[in-house]
């Protein structure tokens, strides 16, 4: 901090499991400050993002320590912390008005990246690590977007939901060749979650076999997407924000594959699409 004083603490979280209302929030966590812990318990404020007031702390000049505190276990949410000596000083809750509040306090500015790929995939999970190989391996020069710090989606240490279905069957042999390959292997119970996941082992399917035609970056999430000026019908490049450092780069390329899970690219580019959560 640039001065000693009393500062008004703001996190922006949200009860992620509102929406089936089956009483306590299952990702409750508090804040700590310097080691000390303010009582205000987060992730409680209802099924939207939205800023909660944790309280007011005197923090030193200089550098101070903040730290998450999960009380559940279970993945609590939190998107932003804010910092502010005026207590009326309410940082704004949605759209475009908290993205501009976003930039102006954080400093953010878009960069380009220089490469022009011929397929940029969105979302490393299962789906997307497949995709991006089979084009790698076809000779496109391809990339990779994981906005976590691992690759594997639900199949991986963070979520640990393990690879099911049937390959090799039917008309099509060679049908599940490349989820074979990145699947875990040994589901050995007791194991630590990352060997038990093998989550550099799908890192390591682009390192070893694709590594001249392929990028996977890691904690880069796409939050919009940019069309092509002279052509609305067309992509020119999706906006990624690193979750780490706040940075955010436009990727552009020639094809784009939504393997977000959440049709972020298709909602975004005004594609037709279906989404749903009906289990079929």
């Amino acid at each position: 901090m640039e001065e000693a004083a009393v500062y008004h603490v703001w996190v922006r979280t949200r009860d992620w499991t509102a929406v089936w209302n089956r009483g306590t929030p299952a990702g409750r966590f508090t804040l700590k400050i310097n080691g000390t812990e303010l009582p205000e318990i987060l992730g409680t404020n209802g099924m939207k993002w939205a800023w909660q007031k944790v309280g007011t702390v005197r923090l030193n000049k200089g550098v101070n320590t903040v730290a998450l505190h999960d009380l559940t276990g279970f993945n609590g949410r939190c998107d932003a912390l804010y910092f502010s000596t005026d207590g009326n000083d309410v940082p704004p809750d949605e759209g475009p008005a908290l993205e501009k509040f976003r930039r102006q306090r954080c400093g953010l500015e878009r960069q380009t990246d220089p490469d022009l790929y011929d397929l940029v995939v969105a979302g490393g999970g299962m789906s997307g690590i497949c995709t991006a190989l089979a084009a790698a391996r076809l000779g496109l020069k391809t990339i990779l977007l994981q906005d976590r710090a691992v690759l594997g989606g639900c199949c991986s240490s963070e979520i640990r939901v393990p690879v099911g279905g049937c390959i090799h069957i039917g008309p099509y042999p060679a049908i599940g060749n490349t989820v074979q390959e990145v699947a875990p292997v040994y589901l050995v119970p007791g194991a630590k979650p990352e060997n038990w996941y093998e989550d550099t082992r799908k890192e390591n399917a682009f390192r070893c076999s694709v590594a001249g035609s392929s990028t996977v970056r890691l904690n880069e999430r796409v939050i919009a997407v940019e069309k092509d000026p002279s052509d609305s019908a067309r992509i020119k490049g999706v906006v990624t924000r690193n979750t780490v450092t706040g940075k955010e780069t436009l990727v552009c390329g020639r094809l784009f594959s939504d393997c977000t899970g959440d049709d972020s690219v298709a909602e975004g580019a005004g594609a037709r699409y279906m989404y749903g959560t009906e289990g079929r």
